[in-house]
C-alpha cells in the first residue's frame, strides 16, 4: 500500500466525486504525483462503495459530497448538455454533407434522423404516458370490476354528483368510456 499524504487523499476524493473510476484515479495519481496507488486503496475513499461500515473519516466524506454537488451543479456549463448546441452541431454536419453534393448519401439521412430524434425528445429521460386526448390510460374491466365500478358510480351519484361529472370521475380513475353505459345499467 502506498503511503498517502493529505494532498494525495484530497485529490483521490475529489476525482472519485467527479465519477472517475478507481482505476482512472489510480492512473491519475501516478501521473500527477508519481505515486503508485492500488485501486482498492483508492476505492476506500469513495463513500458510495461498500462496505458501508468502513472507517472513512467524516472530513473526506464531507469533501466528497461537497465536490459531487458542485460537479453536478456545473452540468449547465457543458455545451453538449444543451439541446440547441447539439442541434447546431447537427446542422453544421448536415451543411457539410450537402455541400459535398453526394447523391444517395446515407450519412445525410442519418444526420436528419439524428436531428429528428433530438427535437422529438428521444434522448431525454422524461416519458409521459397517457390515454386518448391526454387522459387516463383506459383499462378493460372484467365482469366483477364492472359491478364494483357500477357501485362506485351509484355512490358518486348519491353524494350529489351530476351524472356527467360522475362519469368523468370514473374515466379519470381509468374506467373505459365504453364501459360506462354498462356500469350505468348495473
Amino acid at each position: 500500500m502506498a503511503r498517502l499524504n493529505s494532498e494525495h487523499k484530497l485529490f483521490i476524493v475529489q476525482e472519485l466525486a467527479c465519477f472517475r473510476t478507481p482505476t482512472e484515479v489510480a492512473e491519475a495519481v501516478k501521473a500527477e504525483f508519481e505515486v503508485d496507488v492500488d485501486r482498492s486503496q483508492v476505492k476506500f475513499y469513495d463513500p458510495t462503495k461498500r462496505p458501508v461500515d468502513k472507517k472513512l473519516p467524516e472530513k473526506w466524506k464531507a469533501i466528497f459530497w461537497e465536490t459531487r454537488e458542485e460537479y453536478l451543479a456545473q452540468t449547465a456549463a457543458v455545451a453538449v448538455s444543451h439541446k440547441r448546441y447539439r442541434l447546431e452541431v447537427i446542422q453544421r454536419v448536415l451543411d457539410r454533407l450537402e455541400a459535398a453534393k453526394l447523391k444517395n448519401n446515407p450519412a445525410i439521412l442519418q444526420t436528419v434522423e439524428q436531428a429528428a430524434k433530438e427535437v422529438g425528445g428521444i434522448y431525454t429521460n422524461k416519458r409521459e404516458h397517457s390515454g386518448p386526448n391526454g387522459g387516463a390510460i383506459p383499462i378493460d374491466l372484467g365482469d366483477k370490476s364492472k359491478v364494483l365500478a357500477g357501485k362506485m358510480l351509484k355512490k358518486l351519484l348519491k353524494k350529489g354528483m351530476k351524472e356527467d361529472e360522475a362519469r368523468a370521475s370514473l374515466v379519470s380513475m381509468g374506467v373505459n368510456e365504453r364501459d360506462i353505459p354498462t356500469i350505468q345499467d348495473s
